[in-house]
């Protein structure tokens, strides 16, 4: 489960027997208490950065994070043991796409 906001208002995400949920809210208090009654409460683990999120995995607790790209699209890296890594690499990394060095493109070598 997650709460994020999104053009203006907040987004709680989850999933109900294997299917994809989503609702809307216009403050993030009525989003988070949406959420603690989706979870049961409060048990699950939180971030306190904006834009990194928790995930189950078989290993584990594992962390990801969510940024625009240079073209101003959503894009997101995973994997991360800690909460902290994945919020370090996301400054890094939107330092990068500011700085205009990393430019994505989705044409490969094959085609010119």
């Amino acid at each position: 489960m997650s709460v994020h906001p999104d053009r203006g208002a907040w987004v709680v995400r989850w999933r109900d027997n294997g299917a994809q949920r989503a609702r809307r809210f216009k403050t993030e208090g009525e989003a988070s208490a949406f959420d603690e009654g989706l979870s049961g409460g409060s048990g699950s683990p939180r971030s306190s950065t904006p834009n990194v999120y928790p995930y189950e995995t078989s290993d584990g607790l594992r962390w990801r994070y969510s940024y625009r790209d240079s073209r101003g699209r959503l894009s997101t890296r995973r994997g991360f043991l800690s909460e902290r890594a994945a919020a370090r690499d996301r400054e890094e990394r939107m330092g990068r796409v500011r700085q205009g060095t990393v430019v994505v493109s989705r044409v490969t070598f094959g085609r010119r």
